[in-house]
């Protein structure tokens, strides 16, 4: 099997255990910012930002600085709401006048770029996300983890699925190992695979690759994810 084939059949398996397995509603969807979120976007599977940002949840309002804004970013380039765009806008540039991390100060520029559609900013942005991972000291990051920047594959991904062939491709992205492996024609969902596990645990692959429910908020004024909701609907959906 190529590499790159079973690079893309890990990020979709990843992807998905990783929704599957949300364990913590501490917060509201900006959970999913640096936890999967990225390896969704790496991933190319659109569809689950509905699953997972869907619209009738508004915009992130509690949790990291960082994670809220990033967010808040990705539901208004994917849902494009107009009354969206000012508050997540102003509120994103003060972020930036705070004391971040680099990596963190990174993606969010990535981002507003891509809103602006300014490609030299963004390529500018995108290197130093990367950079900013190799550079990493995060509780649990070792020399191989640091080689993958999964943020910058998935806000590349992202760039190319809102702006299409209005990209240009940078020579820096070109000659880096990582983005080698993303095949240019790995469609918006049209060649999903995954790693297939053998019996018994054969419901492990009904749970990869069954419709999933979205993830909603809970009821009440706390403004963080159903998580037990969440969890009955994919029991049910397995009974059924």
């Amino acid at each position: 099997m190529h590499p790159s084939s079973v690079f893309h059949r890990a990020l979709n398996t990843a992807s998905v255990w990783g929704q599957l397995t949300m364990a913590s509603g501490v917060c509201d969807h900006s959970l999913y910012a640096w936890t999967v979120l990225p390896l969704v976007l790496s991933a190319r599977r659109f569809d689950d930002i509905e699953k997972m940002l869907p619209i009738q949840n508004g915009l992130s309002k509690n949790g990291l600085t960082s994670s809220v804004c990033i967010v808040n970013l990705v539901m208004l380039l994917f849902y494009r709401e107009p009354a969206w765009e000012k508050p997540v806008l102003v509120s994103a540039k003060k972020v930036l006048q705070k004391r971040c991390t680099l990596e963190e100060k990174a993606a969010i520029g990535c981002l507003l770029a891509l809103v602006d559609g300014d490609w030299g900013r963004f390529s500018s942005c995108l290197s130093d996300v990367s950079a900013a991972k190799r550079r990493s000291r995060e509780y649990g990051e070792n020399a191989f983890t640091r080689q993958v920047s999964y943020m910058a594959m998935g806000l590349y991904a992202l760039a190319h699925h809102v702006r299409g062939d209005e990209m240009p491709i940078s020579d820096a992205l070109r000659d880096d190992a990582v983005f080698r492996l993303i095949d240019s024609d790995l469609g918006d969902g049209a060649k999903i695979r995954f790693h297939v596990l053998d019996d018994p645990p054969g419901l492990l692959n009904m749970m990869k690759m069954m419709e999933r429910p979205a993830m909603f908020l809970a009821d009440g004024s706390k403004q963080v994810l159903d998580i037990e909701r969440y969890r009955n609907e994919i029991v049910a959906r397995l009974d059924g």
